[in-house]
């Protein structure tokens, strides 16, 4: 049964969880408990039946690059996969109706997207990356509608975009070999390492302007400032560094790692200096 489970991702289900309930939390000025539980638990669930859909839609690409995975294995089938999404959908849409049409509205988008992207965005490079953050961000505007709170939410949208987009596009070219053999192509295919590693590199060095720039324009606190400079900029300047000395199809796995510390460590910190 735990390995069923495992479809979901059910570190980044609860990572959702946590960091969605967290800011709505935070965000809201009255600080009400309810209201941020229910809005963590419907973009968890959406979170879930997104990724559920995305192996239902990668199960041949997934035969190639990670056959452990729960329908290449054989584990779950994907009738059984898809029962999970329908249910996952349901319980999310029902909950963020009950907080709000527009935070229904929004979950439902959210859904649409995560669909549009399993069945044909993903198969578009680049513009499949931009849609995956822009779903990130999504989730912090969301947090803003459901608490009122538009403005806290604005350099937390920006950072998941950009981070989640870094990510994405050095993901891809981790997963290159099983895109290539099934015919799918990504940004690292289409204009190859080199240029995509200058993609890659740009996009970090924004996010650490970005960054110092949440300070500078005093929309968070020093303690923000602090962990961000050091935690998240020397890693993603580490990235740059990397990028410039090696190649990205060699360094993919362990930047793609590095970048997702970078992630959570850059949530902790916008927590922290809200």
């Amino acid at each position: 049964m735990f390995s069923a489970v495992r479809i979901i991702r059910p570190l980044n289900v609860l990572f959702t969880l946590a960091i969605s309930g967290l800011f709505c939390f935070l965000c809201d000025q009255n600080h009400r408990v309810l209201l941020a539980s229910l809005a963590g638990l419907s973009a968890a669930l959406t979170a879930s039946s997104g990724n559920i859909i995305n192996d239902v839609a990668d199960v041949d690409t997934d035969k190639i690059n990670r056959p452990q995975r729960v329908l290449p294995s054989g584990i779950l089938t994907v009738q059984q996969a898809l029962l999970f999404y329908y249910i996952s959908v349901s319980f999310s849409v029902i909950i963020a109706f009950q907080i709000s049409k527009a935070a229904f509205l929004i979950v439902l988008v959210t859904h649409l997207l995560l669909l549009a992207y399993s069945i044909t965005l993903q198969k578009m490079p680049f513009f499949k990356n931009v849609t995956i953050a822009f779903i990130a961000g999504l989730l912090f505007v969301y947090i803003g509608v459901v608490t009122g709170n538009i403005d806290a939410v604005l350099f937390p949208a920006r950072f998941a975009f950009l981070i989640t987009l870094l990510r994405e596009i050095v993901k891809d070219a981790e997963d290159r070999e099983g895109d290539l053999r099934n015919g799918l192509t990504s940004l690292a295919i289409l204009i190859g390492e080199k240029r995509t590693q200058l993609v890659s590199q740009t996009i970090a060095a924004v996010l650490i302007m970005v960054c110092i720039l949440a300070y500078t324009t005093h929309a968070l606190s020093i303690y923000y400032f602090i962990i961000v400079m050091m935690t998240v900029c020397p890693m993603l300047f580490y990235v740059i560094v990397v990028l410039g000395r090696s190649t990205l199809f060699v360094e993919a796995t362990r930047l793609s790692r590095i970048i997702k510390l970078a992630m959570f460590a850059g949530f902790l910190a916008i927590m922290v200096g809200i």
